[in-house]
């Protein structure tokens, strides 16, 4: 039996009345809201990065609006964000996403005003002098050759 919304559970009213009965019979874990707002914050985050910030907050909110509304329970929306994180990690595996993703970057960039390409790419590299940390924040001299490390602010795996 799939887990009771909190609605149905305590057989209360919801802030969207028109949605309780088609979703009365529908399972509340994890939130599918939640999923779709999360991944979609995540992937506009990468295609617009200076609007991250505004982005999650609007992302994780939407997730929120599910229990304010009485649809689900704080562990279903936690479960969509998780669920959300993992899925759009594992579309980092895939080269057709990989390029689509780069060709919404280049679309945006350009419909923003801002410069794409090689000229970008070199305004936009990290000065050599900028300190590398490894993900104990411990300031290191020299780029591991394997792992994770943060370089000018900048998460980079090496393999």
């Amino acid at each position: 039996m799939p887990r009771l919304r909190p609605y149905v559970r305590y057989n209360e009213s919801t802030l969207i009345p028109e949605d309780e009965e088609t979703l009365r019979e529908n399972g509340s874990y994890p939130s599918g809201h939640t999923i779709r707002g999360w991944a979609m914050a995540l992937l506009l985050c990468e295609i617009n990065p200076a609007a991250q910030d505004d982005l999650l907050a609007l992302g994780y909110q939407w997730g929120q609006s599910r229990a304010i509304a009485g649809y689900h329970w704080q562990s279903d929306i936690d479960a969509g964000r998780l669920l959300a994180s993992a899925g759009y990690a594992r579309l980092h595996t895939h080269e057709e996403f990989l390029a689509d993703m780069a060709a919404a970057r280049a679309e945006y960039a350009q419909l923003a005003g801002q410069s794409v390409g090689v000229e970008s790419a070199k305004a936009a590299a990290p000065a050599p002098s900028a300190a590398i940390y490894n993900m104990a924040g411990e300031q290191v001299n020299e780029e591991p050759h394997t792992g994770v490390y943060i370089y000018n602010g900048v998460k980079r795996v090496t393999k």
